[in-house]
């Protein structure tokens, strides 16, 4: 029996992230760029609010990787998150 890291193999491909996880990894590094001293538990409580009052379509656009999705994507950004 062989013993791998719970990561899985190299070889094996990521999984694609979720729209919730692009939404916290964007919206995370715009929280790191304004504020290096950012208090984590504070902005994940933020961010999980924002994603909780997102339209559907909003919320939509983060699963795209087009450029359509970009301006929503933008948009509901400034309209949800105020740190």
């Amino acid at each position: 029996m062989q013993h791998g890291s719970k990561h899985g193999s190299a070889d094996k491909p990521n999984k694609p992230l979720s729209a919730y996880n692009r939404f916290v990894q964007a919206e995370v590094a715009k929280a790191k760029a304004a504020d290096a001293s950012v208090n984590y538990p504070d902005l994940f409580k933020a961010i999980a609010s924002s994603w909780n009052g997102l339209s559907t379509e909003a919320k939509a656009a983060w699963k795209e990787d087009g450029a359509a999705g970009s301006v929503c994507k933008e948009q509901s950004s400034k309209e949800h998150m105020q740190y």
